[in-house]
């Protein structure tokens, strides 16, 4: 009897362990490593210089070198997978498993109730790498298809290519489903796996911050810079850590205290989040008017942002929402143009880009604020 009460959790804790050890070896950094760029590249020159004719084939060959081809058997050993680790893996591989395994305790307690919880994590950890790898390959499809003309490369996640966004909302999805599967409502589910989502994407960015990558601009700010050609660049990565786990404890701090309501927590986490990964995102490089993953990951996050603001408050104030949302938008275009563009110091330019998210957020929680008051008061 006891085996059939807890062999949910057993599962769970299984699947625990597997994605350690899938994200070890699969998941070697947020975006193609700088190798396997170069090899798919170098490649696809050779493919064309084998297919080329007359002068064109033999200014290949001067480039390219006149080396014979490797055999068949070699190319598929060096396009197969192979189990290696990488220092961003091992770090997120770590995290991956502490977290998980806290979330199986903490809901496996009383696996009764909280069936709903402990599917949409079994379901999360497949479901997540699908998404994590989905997004990133959609949002950079023309690298694949045109670039180096490899899509067979999109299906190998091991070289390299994340993204958090499309993981957190592919596990938001297995949350719906595993509530489906438990028959208990979505929403309650998602408000149980909301504290760990967060958590989940402060590991990710404690991950870029133990490798040194997403570095942002000039800075030479204390405990907040890391050397990026012999020249001090603010660490983002770590930044973003900072930020995020006060926003994970002030949302504790306020559900706690009842200060918002329980019954909405993954909306008011998702928006938050969505908001302050905006110029979180923005610090990431200095090409601000060039089209690339960052700024995709920025509308992305907004994405996230602007559903769970439109849940959040009552109707008559989603049109103005959305009117807020649209302005929003257009400051951040803006003021991306003149970071890239203009001689305004950057920093100055990032004050208006933090305010104008702050007043974004101030009439999105206004507005949520009046809604609950509204609700609680008509009970």
């Amino acid at each position: 009897m006891q085996m059939k009460k807890y062999g949910l959790c057993l599962l769970a804790a299984l699947m625990a362990f597997a994605a350690a050890y899938a994200v070890l070896f699969l998941c070697t950094h947020g975006s193609m490593l700088p190798e396997k760029r170069t090899e798919y590249y170098e490649q696809k020159a050779k493919a064309e210089a084998d297919s080329a004719t007359g002068a064109e084939a033999e200014l290949m060959a001067l480039l390219l070198g006149a080396a014979p081809a490797a055999p068949a058997k070699e190319e598929e050993n060096d396009t197969s997978f192979s189990f290696q680790t990488s220092d961003f893996s091992g770090a997120l591989a770590v995290f991956t498993l502490v977290f998980s395994l806290i979330y199986i305790f903490f809901y496996g307690r009383k696996p009764e109730e909280n069936k709903g919880a402990l599917w949409a994590y079994i379901l999360a950890v497949p479901l997540g790498l699908i998404g994590a790898r989905l997004l990133y390959c959609l949002t950079d499809i023309v690298f694949y298809l045109k670039d180096i003309e490899a899509p067979v490369a999109m299906l190998k996640m091991w070289e390299g290519g994340l993204s958090l966004t499309g993981a957190l909302s592919v596990i938001a999805l297995a949350g719906v489903i595993g509530s489906k599967i438990a028959k208990e409502k979505p929403l309650q589910v998602l408000n149980q796996m909301a504290p760990f989502l967060l958590l989940f994407a402060i590991s990710v960015s404690a991950a870029n911050t133990y490798i040194g990558a997403g570095w942002g601009p000039e800075a030479s700010l204390s405990l907040f810079f890391v050397y990026v050609n012999h020249q001090k660049r603010l660490d983002t990565a770590r930044l973003t850590v900072l930020i995020l786990i006060v926003l994970w404890f002030i949302l504790e701090y306020l559900f706690r205290k009842k200060k918002l309501p329980q019954n909405r927590r993954f909306f008011y986490t998702a928006f938050l989040f969505g908001c302050l990964m905006v110029p979180l995102e923005s610090l990431r490089r200095d090409g601000h008017m060039v089209w690339g993953f960052v700024h995709a990951e920025m509308l992305y996050a907004m994405a996230m942002a602007l559903p769970a603001g439109l849940a959040l408050v009552k109707k008559n104030r989603r049109i103005p929402l959305l009117i807020a949302t649209a302005l929003l938008a257009g400051c951040v275009i803006g003021l991306e143009f003149m970071l890239d563009r203009s001689n305004i110091n950057d920093w100055l330019l990032y004050i208006v880009y933090i305010l104008c998210m702050a007043g974004y957020i101030f009439v999105g929680l206004k507005w949520a604020n009046r809604a609950c008051e509204q609700a609680e008061n008509n009970v």
